[in-house]
């Protein structure tokens, strides 16, 4: 069998050459034990590899050979495919089998024409977003602390997705720093535009796939095929289910978005979710799809530290006139800082002096009658300061210039900043439920129930006139106990690979 005219549509100049390269990096493993001359023939080479794969046409091996022939990462409808028309065949129809059910893929982002190096004796690192984008709130945190601990004594290799999803790629020396040398300099970077195959494809195989962020909706078609079907182990760092338990606090096409990631997450082998209120979460999930006869992923509660951020010695004195108080997070209704303006306008009526600083971004879309309310308070001439963008260095003088932070959020996968403010020593209002309540119940917090107005105001005023209870509070921080970002690395390491594969240089 040979390539001619037939499947002339397939391969420009060139692309012969880059198909031979990929078969020579798959070649030995789905067809094992055995050689070939050097001066073979592409077409030769091809020809056996699909006999090998009739032979064989375990699942796991129709998704390699996918990517091998395309050059791209098959959906889980494509593999089915390819399966069912290699058994329905002969030894002789396997070449053509091979490329008629590949041809589409090779057509996607100059496929045909990419490199592939398949990657077996590390784990895979998918962080699509971290890579790319300055951002450094939440998911990317975690993202960021974790794996500059990994760099600093184990093996794994980052990816990133391809533009429109077709493959992982490796990263760039801009997007490893972007990940593993973060600094708040890099807060405003944004991705910019790539060559279509010029980058080289990242191929997991009998290894594990680790996703510390939630999957972008772009690559949902391939992840459910590498998840299902690929052989790799793959698993996940597990925050919420917000976007679909909550789904009035959050847009419809986030909730779109999310429905799309958990049709991932349903063939991931586990969810390691970040505090026992994500875990109940995703176990309610995984229960569901298990009614549906799917194994689902098992799912761990490993919950994130409360050492955020490393105070820096001699930065606590207060530079304002009067207490402040401070919330922290992106300015959207779930974080529910509406209730903490309107307890603090009934506190300044009633004559009580403070300064009230809010720290982070805003979500328009998601920010409900925040700007309405704020604008009216400003009216009164109050005390209010907004800060965007902040540096690290920035915010950590801000949590200790602060008599007592506030975050009582509606719904949250684990709060960080109820941890970032205890780890410098500020007590905290917090909602007294969920994974809020869980890191709040510990010690140096005034627990309210978020949805109460009065309340958020009754313990606002009490933490601002009662030193006795404010020293009390501190000292229960003391009194903690405490967990690391190096202790959360370490376990989440074990959790997804359970075996230490050597030291990165």
């Amino acid at each position: 069998m040979a390539i001619d005219a037939a499947t002339e549509p397939m391969f420009m100049p060139g692309d012969l050459d880059a198909l031979r390269a990929r078969l020579l990096e798959g070649w030995p493993r789905l067809v094992a034990g055995e050689s070939f001359a050097t001066g073979e023939s592409t077409s030769f080479i091809l020809d056996r590899l699909a006999r090998a794969l009739w032979d064989d046409p375990s699942l796991d091996r129709v998704w390699l050979a996918f990517v091998i022939v395309a050059g791209a990462f098959p959906s889980a409808e494509e593999v089915q495919r390819f399966r069912r028309r290699l058994l329905g065949g002969n030894a002789g129809d396997a070449f053509l089998v091979v490329l008629d059910c590949t041809l589409a893929g090779a057509c996607r982002e100059g496929g045909v024409k990419r490199k592939i190096r398949i990657v077996s004796d590390r784990p895979v690192v998918d962080v699509d977003f971290s890579a790319t984008h300055g951002h450094n709130t939440g998911i990317q945190r975690v993202v960021r602390e974790t794996l500059t601990r990994w760099a600093s004594k184990r093996v794994f290799e980052l990816a990133v997705w391809t533009e429109y999803g077709t493959v992982m790629r490796g990263v760039t020396k801009k997007e490893r720093n972007l990940v593993l040398k973060w600094t708040s300099t890099m807060r405003t970077i944004r991705p910019g535009l790539r060559a279509l195959h010029d980058d080289e494809t990242i191929v997991p195989w009998k290894t594990t796939v680790v996703f510390p962020e939630v999957c972008n909706i772009r690559s949902t078609e391939a992840l459910r095929g590498l998840a299902r079907y690929s052989g790799n182990k793959v698993v996940a760092i597990g925050y919420d289910a917000i976007p679909i338990v909550s789904a009035g606090l959050v847009t419809r096409e986030d909730s779109n978005k999310y429905a799309q990631y958990l049709s991932v997450v349903k063939y991931m082998s586990k969810v390691l979710a970040i505090s026992d209120s994500a875990a109940e979460e995703f176990n309610g999930f995984a229960d569901a799809v298990r009614m549906q006869g799917i194994a689902g992923p098992q799912v761990l509660s490993i919950p994130l530290p409360v050492d955020t951020v490393t105070a820096k010695a001699g930065s606590s004195a207060s530079t304002s006139a009067w207490p402040v108080v401070l919330s922290v997070g992106t300015r959207e209704f779930r974080k529910n800082q509406t209730s903490i303006l309107v307890a603090a306008e009934l506190l300044w009526r009633e004559g009580l002096n403070f300064e009230l600083v809010f720290v982070g971004g805003d979500a328009v879309e998601l920010s409900g009658d925040f700007q309405e309310v704020l604008g009216l308070v400003k009216k009164n001439k109050r005390a209010v300061t907004i800060m965007l963008n902040v540096s690290d260095e920035t915010l950590l003088e801000v949590y200790e210039r602060a008599r007592f932070s506030v975050f009582v959020s509606l719904h949250e996968g684990y709060g960080l900043p109820v941890g970032e403010s205890l780890a410098h020593g500020t007590p905290v209002l917090a909602s007294n439920y969920g994974s809020v309540g869980d890191i709040a119940r510990q010690g140096g917090c005034v627990l309210v129930d978020p949805r109460d107005d009065d309340s958020i105001r009754e313990a606002m005023r009490l933490l601002l006139t009662d030193d006795a209870l404010v020293d009390s509070l501190k000292k229960e921080i003391l009194a903690r106990p405490t967990r690391s970002w190096d202790n959360y690395a370490d376990e989440l390491w074990h959790a997804s690979l359970s075996t230490e594969v050597g030291v990165v240089e």
